[in-house]
């Protein structure tokens, strides 16, 4: 229940709102029909915008650990369900895609966690995303997404001294690329 000047305003379901105060929210684990329904609205409201939408659904692979394990499995659980009754109801539009199972069942081995056990790690990220660019995407995606990629990377970079000449000429360079991508991408839409 969120309060202001002392009175209630607003009772309703909300979701990873880290930055506001704790004491705004009462946590509670939504009953999978409850989550069927909300996605169910959000899902037919956006088509309704654009009907041709093909929505993907999956359940993330990272494990939630702050309220046990036990609890992350239950949560898991309700949103797998709902998931496939989504897929039941509006399997014309809505499929699901398994990267939660992908990382319990074929990923087990350590190797594929980073050092907390708790999050997968580059070589099961890419394993994950391989799958899913196979599962989803034409090959004709291939080389703008590996564009991205490198592009992404190199705006990641921090000069390790400050903004030096070269640092300046590189991420120029980078901008353009940007810049070069967005015009191709508005001339192929007209």
């Amino acid at each position: 229940e969120v309060e202001e000047k002392g009175g209630p305003v607003a009772r309703q379901v909300v979701a990873n709102c880290h930055r506001a105060p704790g004491q705004w929210f009462e946590k509670a684990l939504a009953p999978s029909s409850q989550v069927t329904s909300e996605l169910t609205d959000a899902i037919e409201a956006v088509r309704a915008v654009n009907p041709g939408l093909q929505v993907v659904l999956t359940v993330s692979p990272v494990r939630h650990t702050r309220d046990g394990m036990v609890e992350n499995s239950r949560s898991k659980a309700v949103l797998l369900v709902a998931a496939g009754e989504l897929v039941e109801a509006l399997g014309d539009y809505v499929t699901y895609f398994p990267s939660y199972e992908i990382m319990v069942d074929e990923l087990r081995d350590y190797r594929f966690y980073e050092r907390d056990m708790i999050h997968p790690s580059p070589l099961a990220i890419d394993f994950i995303w391989s799958r899913l660019r196979r599962t989803y995407l034409c090959q004709s995606t291939d080389e703008p997404i590996a564009d991205f990629g490198a592009l992404a990377n190199a705006l990641a970079h921090r000069p390790e001294s400050g903004a030096t000449d070269a640092h300046v000429k590189f991420a120029g360079a980078q901008l353009r690329k940007v810049n070069v991508r967005c015009v191709m991408e508005a001339n192929r839409k007209s």
